[in-house]
This record gives structure tokens, sequence and C-alpha cells, in this order.
């Protein structure tokens, strides 16, 4: 009885982690940043990178190969710019570079960094 009861379980757990994985969703966009950037306080050296926003815990994610290169907290928003991009605020404070504000994905969405302000730069 206890070895029914514990495969039972397993069984109910395994399907519980794949339901939640299911339903997550990420939108994945590789990006290029022509000048090294500021994101969330972590620097973004200029490169080709992919950019993954995941609506179940709004979170931006610099990726570069395997390695996570920037996390940011953000929230998704429809995007009226007809090309991909990205919008930056000019650098503030000792490091002067530009600050990530949104990243442009598919579908016409666009991840908007938490906590900025509106940006004057666009790329």
């Amino acid at each position: 009885m206890t070895k029914f009861v514990t495969r039972l379980s397993m069984f109910v757990l395994i399907g519980v982690l794949a339901t939640s994985a299911a339903f997550a969703k990420t939108i994945k966009k590789e990006v290029t940043f022509a000048d090294a950037i500021d994101v969330n306080g972590t620097l973004v050296k200029a490169g080709t990178y992919d950019v993954v926003f995941d609506d179940q815990t709004n979170e931006l994610t610099i990726v570069r190969g395997r390695k996570v290169i920037a996390r940011a907290p953000a929230q998704l928003e429809a995007s009226d710019r007809d090309h991909s991009g990205y919008v930056t605020r000019d650098g503030e404070g000792d490091s002067g570079r530009p600050t990530l504000l949104s990243v442009t994905l598919k579908g016409g969405k666009q991840a908007t960094l938490a906590n900025n302000t509106n940006g004057n730069s666009a790329q």
C-alpha cells in the first residue's frame, strides 16, 4: 500500500510540474546592442544577445549562449513600432552608460523594464 501511495504521489507531482511548464510563455528574440548599456545595474557589452521575456515571472533576461548576462523586472506591452530594436535613456551618474528601457519583441510586443522613465534614444 505504501508503495502505491508513493508512486501515485510521484505521478501527481510530475503532472503538476509538467502543467506549470506548459503554461509558462516566453518570447525570445536576438538583439544586437551597438554600445555597452546598463541593464538593472549590470553592464552589458556591445554585441549580439538573446533577449527572453518570461510572462510568468515578468522578467527580461539577456543571455549569451547559456550564460545569463543580466535580469530585470519588466512588463509586456503592445508596441506601435514597426521595426525591431531597443530604447535607451542617456547615461546618468558615475557610469555615464545608456540605460536599457525597453526591447521590441516579436508579434508587436514590447518588454518595458520596470522603474524606468521614457527614453530619448531609439536604436
